[in-house]
C-alpha cells in the first residue's frame, strides 16, 4: 500500500456517515449474525494503478460490451463476460486471445438469450448463467458444453460451493437458494431488510461473489455489503458500505415494479472475494474507486481510485487489478 505524502498521497475523503448497523433479523437463518465495529466514514484513497501491463479485445470483433469479469485459479487467466456477443471470452493475462466459451445468441446448446453472469471453478470450467432460458450450462477447459442446470428464471447472478452445488441470488422473500446440480434445493436464505418481499427485493439486486464457503453480497442500492455461510444460510454480517445511501422503494408503474429513476443512485457496480479481501466497485468524487474491505468482519480499509472512465466490471490478482470498460479491459499493476 502507498505511503508517500505528495502527489501520490493518502488522504482522507470525507462521506456521509457508514456506520455498520446489524439490521433486524427475524429468521432462523440470520441467528447466527456477528456484531460488526462502527468503523470510519472516510474514504482513505492510495496511489491509483499507473502501469497497465496488458490491453485485452484484440480478437477478431473486439469486444462489444464486457460486463463480468474472472481470472483462474492459477491467476494467469482472464475470463470476459462479453454481453453484447454475447460470449464468455478467455485470454492470457498477457492479453492474448484463447477462446470462446458459447457460440452467441439464440436457443440452441452453448447459446444465450440472456447472458447475465459466469464463474469459472477450480479445474478451469466456465459454467454460464441465462436467466431467460432458465439454465446454467457447463463448457470444459476446451470450451465443449458439458451440462446443463436448470433453474428458476428469477435468477439473476449464481456462485459455486466447494462441492459444486449452485447459490443463486434470486428476487423474493431471500436473496438466496442453494441447488444441487440436479436441481434439489438444499436451503433458501439471506435476509437483508425487515419488510423484504418481492417487491422490496427488486430493490435489493446486487453483486455476488464467493470465497470457499462463504457467499458476499452488495447492493446496487442501499449500500449494503453482507456476508453469509452457504453451509447453513447464516448470515456473519450485514451493514453498509462506505457510500452509505438510502434504501429506495419500489414503485408500480402499468402493472410492475421498477425504481423510480431519481431513486436510481448506484452504491456499488461490482464486486469481487479474494482471498481474505473484498473488493467493491463504487462511485467517488468523478471517479470509480475500489473499495477494500476485510472479508472476515467486512471492516473498510482504503480505496483505490481507477484512472479509467466508464468502468463496467474488475476483477483482481494479487498483483493486478483488471479492469473492464467500454470495449476493453486493462491490466493494471497493483500499486496498493
Amino acid at each position: 500500500m502507498s505511503t508517500g505524502v505528495a502527489s501520490g498521497a493518502r488522504c482522507a475523503v470525507a462521506t456521509a456517515a457508514a456506520c455498520w448497523a446489524i439490521l433486524g433479523a427475524c429468521e432462523r437463518d440470520e441467528a447466527a449474525s456477528e456484531e460488526v465495529a462502527t468503523r470510519s466514514s472516510e474514504r482513505v484513497l492510495v496511489d491509483p494503478p499507473e502501469t497497465a501491463v496488458a490491453y485485452l479485445g484484440a480478437v477478431p470483433w473486439g469486444l462489444a460490451n464486457p460486463m463480468r469479469l474472472a481470472v483462474s485459479a492459477e491467476e494467469d487467466h482472464v475470463y470476459v463476460m462479453d454481453f453484447g456477443a454475447p460470449l464468455v471470452r478467455q485470454f492470457t493475462l498477457e492479453g492474448d486471445f484463447i477462446r470462446d466459451y458459447g457460440t452467441g445468441e439464440g436457443q440452441g446448446p452453448g447459446e444465450f438469450l440472456s447472458l447475465s453472469d459466469f464463474e469459472v471453478d477450480a479445474t478451469g470450467r466456465v459454467w454460464t448463467l441465462d436467466p431467460a432460458q432458465g439454465r446454467i450450462q457447463v463448457f470444459d477447459q476446451a470450451a465443449e458444453l458439458v451440462e446443463t442446470i436448470r433453474v428458476p428464471g428469477n435468477a439473476t447472478a449464481f456462485e459455486l460451493t466447494p462441492d459444486d452445488d449452485v447459490v443463486l441470488m434470486v428476487l423474493d422473500s431471500l436473496l438466496f437458494r442453494r441447488v444441487t446440480r440436479s436441481g434439489t434445493v438444499v436451503n433458501d436464505f439471506g435476509r437483508v431488510a425487515d419488510d423484504q418481499g418481492f417487491e422490496s427485493a427488486i430493490a435489493l439486486w446486487g453483486f455476488v461473489d464467493a470465497n470457499a464457503s462463504s457467499i458476499f453480497y452488495s447492493g446496487a442500492y442501499g449500500g449494503f455489503l453482507g456476508r453469509w455461510s452457504a453451509d447453513d444460510g447464516a448470515r456473519r454480517y450485514l451493514g453498509s458500505t462506505i457510500v452509505e445511501q438510502p434504501f429506495p422503494t419500489p414503485v408500480s408503474q402499468d402493472g410492475a415494479f421498477m425504481i423510480a429513476p431519481e431513486d436510481r443512485i448506484g452504491a456499488s457496480f461490482g464486486l469481487v472475494a479474494r482471498r481474505d479481501t473484498v473488493y467493491v466497485l463504487a462511485h467517488g468524487e468523478g471517479t470509480y474507486l475500489v473499495d477494500v474491505y476485510e472479508a472476515e468482519r467486512g471492516q473498510y480499509q482504503y480505496s483505490i481510485p481507477i484512472p479509467t472512465p466508464s468502468v463496467t466490471a474488475i476483477s483482481v490478482t494479487r498483483d493486478h487489478l483488471v479492469v473492464a470498460a467500454d470495449t476493453l479491459v486493462t491490466v493494471w499493476s497493483r500499486s496498493d
